[in-house]
């Protein structure tokens, strides 16, 4: 979404939930006004920075009366006592009513979920068939490229960038980089989901990003470089995060690069399965 103080075009973490379901910058809550990001912000809390018109004070409290209270009125009559109960009818009483039907019995609970599995041959298969695509179809010069562009943009913006806290632009994009998930994924796997289309998202963490830029692409300079794995794994996020935003915007995706992206996130997925998951008899046990 565009700021319109800084010009800039920033994901989900830098707005706040009410400016994000609306699509907009600036919004009206409560009768104070956000008018933009959470970089451009001067308050803490990114409002108008003129804020809303105070409250009125409250009139004070009128002082006590001097004047002499009214005489006070006669006491009221006691209550009449109630009469007497008529002494019990010799007369059969009417016949009872029929008792109250039973409470119903509650609901059974519900059966207890079965853990997720998934066959370890499968797995295997999965992440052999996404590395061999990626590695035909992706070359190691796109991330070098990637790599040059994000550095040259942190380059441009780095004063305005570091002067909001952030250490660089590959650090704030990487904060929305997540990959797609199934929406019936152990809850503790699932980061983030997407109240609309119910599309569950997780962060594998950089150690998958790293071993999966190095199994498929050990010669770029991210893989063989002099960085960390932390590093790797936030331009691994932050290229996540770009495609979110242009599946967010509605822009048209080239084919090829969706399927980057699909195959992506499928072995990282499958990594993660492979390295974080125990195993029995011949089952990864998901959780």
């Amino acid at each position: 979404m565009d700021c319109p103080v800084c010009r800039l075009t920033l994901g989900r973490c830098f707005w706040s939930p009410a400016q994000w379901l609306a699509s907009q910058a600036v919004v009206e809550i409560n009768g104070w006004v956000r008018n933009c990001c959470k970089l451009c912000d001067k308050s803490g809390w990114y409002y108008d920075p003129a804020g809303p018109s105070p409250k009125p004070v409250p009139p004070p409290y009128p002082p006590p009366s001097t004047v002499s209270s009214p005489p006070q009125s006669a006491p009221l009559s006691p209550r009449p006592a109630p009469p007497a109960h008529p002494p019990p009818s010799t007369a059969s009483s009417p016949p009872l009513s029929a008792p109250p039907s039973p409470r119903p019995a509650p609901p059974p609970y519900p059966p207890r979920r079965r853990p997720m599995t998934l066959e370890v041959s499968q797995v295997e298969a999965a992440a052999a068939t996404c590395r061999a695509w990626l590695q035909a179809k992706i070359s190691p010069i796109f991330w070098d490229m990637f790599e040059r562009h994000l550095q040259n943009l942190d380059y441009d913006r780095k004063d305005f960038i570091r002067a909001r806290g952030y250490k660089s632009l590959i650090k704030a994009m990487s904060y929305d980089g997540a990959i797609r998930i199934s929406p019936e994924a152990p809850a503790a796997w699932v980061a983030w989901r997407d109240a609309h289309t119910n599309q569950a998202y997780m962060d594998p963490g950089n150690a998958v990003y790293a071993r999966v830029m190095r199994l498929c692409w050990p010669t770029s300079n991210l893989a063989a470089g002099p960085y960390n794995q932390e590093t790797v794994g936030d331009y691994a996020e932050a290229f996540l995060a770009y495609q979110w935003r242009r599946r967010m915007d509605n822009e048209a995706i080239d084919p090829l690069i969706s399927t980057f992206v699909q195959q992506l996130e499928c072995l990282c997925f499958m990594v993660y399965v492979q390295d974080n998951t125990p195993r029995e008899g011949g089952l990864h046990i998901c959780g």
